[in-house]
């Protein structure tokens, strides 16, 4: 099991690099594609006492550009890690792909922590 586990981190950690390394625009599954950003971050979310779900229909194919994306995702996800939960306390993180029009998708990005103040 853990040597599944670590193929499965090791593919998605060389994807998620030669995506972000090519700058390239490239046709790729969204949902797939979010779960090897999900699989990317596993080691810095399993210190967390956070539960993160990501979800999209499956089949939907985007043509864009995948390191873009993943580094907004990763900043989502690694800033409401850092911010929204003060004194360790477990939150729920979510990302949801839903389909919108008739090439695109929505991101849907939700928390349940502090928020922001009001003066930021």
């Amino acid at each position: 099991g853990n040597l599944v586990r670590a193929i499965d981190l090791v593919q998605s950690f060389k994807q998620v690099a030669a995506d972000q390394a090519s700058g390239e625009a490239r046709p790729f599954e969204i949902a797939a594609w979010l779960g090897e950003v999900l699989t990317s971050l596993g080691p810095a979310l399993r210190k967390t006492p956070h539960q993160v779900s990501v979800s999209c229909p499956p089949d939907i194919v985007l043509e864009t550009y995948p390191g873009a994306l993943a580094q907004v995702v990763t900043n989502l996800i690694m800033n409401a890690v850092t911010h929204a939960f003060p004194d360790d306390r477990a939150g729920f993180i979510e990302l949801r792909g839903v389909p919108y029009r008739n090439d695109m998708v929505r991101m849907i990005f939700r928390d349940d922590g502090v928020g922001v103040s009001p003066e930021n």
